[in-house]
């Protein structure tokens, strides 16, 4: 998953600031380890601690360490959340987060934030779901604790009462057979309220949804399918009928049911982007495949968006972190693959690849590396 707003922001701004990183396990199902959180937190924090090199270096880490504890959520608000994540730099910047996938407690201390469990537990930039029935529309967007709401519109269809012979279908018109008749008026009327309707949601989304937002349209299927035939393409390939979701569905149930689909379209999309991808990397030379390639594209400035593979972040971190966070500096987007997409990259890619603004020139002596038992880096040029 990409990292939301909030916390790139924080990346680009801490990489020569001392930063402790916190990740905390929070999923307890046995009532009697509720409270084990904090004990192992506490524990890894006094562990890092031990090595920090002088005096100095401990003081600063004691006042990260400080001000992450005030940073906590409530136990109530954690204990509904897998795992949370948070980072204080020694400038007094905070970012914090709840997670939406378990993580290992742990801590890190160095410039900048440790990314590779965070990008793969942290939430979706955006997550964006307008709800469709017959009286309303809304639009809203998912965030940590549930639903923000954005837009709101009542198109209530009219009711024509039907007189003798039918109504006029405006003044000056005589009713009967030589009008329009109450039910064609009632058509016409109908199809202006959808129209109205459909451009007013093209609207909402276009003006709101970001590059990466995912985008469900629950309620009215047929509806939902006319509606991201009109979205302009970028956002419409991002867009899903999802009619399971719907009006009356409690707010809880109802983000349990969106957040169960995310995994599942942002796989799909990712797959259709990295098929470009690898369409690109030997049409137009502006990708790169493998670590040693992409490497070479963040130092050069080129790298526009970097996706790692789950196999990738968890046997290669330092190096991920690295990567990740130098190239998000430069403005680029750094994303985790869904299971469903890891294989496609780790396979051609040994699980590392990235979208080029340009073409990097580089010649691909012994580019050539192995990342678990089958994942290997072409032999053709590695940035194409």
């Amino acid at each position: 998953m990409p990292l939301s707003d909030d916390l790139v922001r924080f990346v680009r701004h801490s990489g020569d600031t001392p930063v402790l990183s916190a990740y905390v396990h929070s999923a307890f199902h046995d009532p009697a380890a509720k409270h084990a959180w904090r004990t192992e937190l506490r524990r890894v924090l006094r562990v890092a601690r031990t090595r920090c090199a002088d005096d100095e270096e401990r003081e600063e880490y004691d006042a990260c360490a400080a001000r992450l504890m005030t940073a906590l959520p409530s136990e109530s608000v954690l204990h509904r959340l897998p795992g949370w994540f948070g980072a204080v730099g020694c400038d007094g910047e905070i970012v914090a987060t709840g997670l939406l996938r378990p993580v290992q407690t742990a801590v890190y201390w160095q410039h900048g934030p440790f990314l590779p469990p965070l990008l793969t537990a942290d939430v979706p930039a955006q997550v964006w779901l307008l709800l469709v029935d017959s009286a309303t529309a809304q639009l809203r967007r998912l965030d940590h604790d549930g639903w923000e709401d954005i837009a709101h519109t009542d198109h209530g269809l009219p009711q024509v009462e039907a007189g003798h012979m039918g109504s006029p279908s405006a003044v000056g018109f005589h009713g009967g057979t030589r009008g329009e008749t109450a039910t064609e008026h009632r058509q016409r009327r109908e199809r202006e309220v959808w129209d109205t309707l459909r451009t007013e949601i093209v609207r909402w989304l276009s003006d709101r949804v970001d590059a990466d937002g995912l985008v469900l349209i629950g309620g009215i299927e047929s509806l939902a399918h006319q509606i991201i035939e009109q979205l302009p393409p970028a956002v419409a390939v991002r867009t899903h009928a999802a009619p399971a979701l719907r009006r009356g569905i409690p707010d809880t149930d109802l983000r349990s049911k969106a957040l169960e689909l995310v995994p599942v379209l942002q796989a799909a999309r990712q797959e259709r982007w990295l098929h470009d991808l690898l369409e690109r990397a030997y049409a137009d030379r502006h990708a790169a495949l493998g670590l040693d390639a992409v490497r070479r594209a963040v130092v050069a400035g080129a790298v526009e968006r970097v996706v790692l593979s789950d196999h990738f972040l968890h046997a290669h971190p330092e190096d991920a972190d690295r990567i990740t966070a130098d190239a998000i500096r430069q403005g680029a987007v750094a994303e985790s693959l869904e299971r469903a997409a890891s294989p496609l990259v780790d396979q051609r890619a040994g699980g590392i690849a990235a979208r080029l603004r340009f073409a990097v020139p580089f010649v691909a002596d012994g580019v050539a590396e192995h990342f678990g038992d089958s994942a290997v880096v072409p032999s053709s040029p590695a940035i194409v």
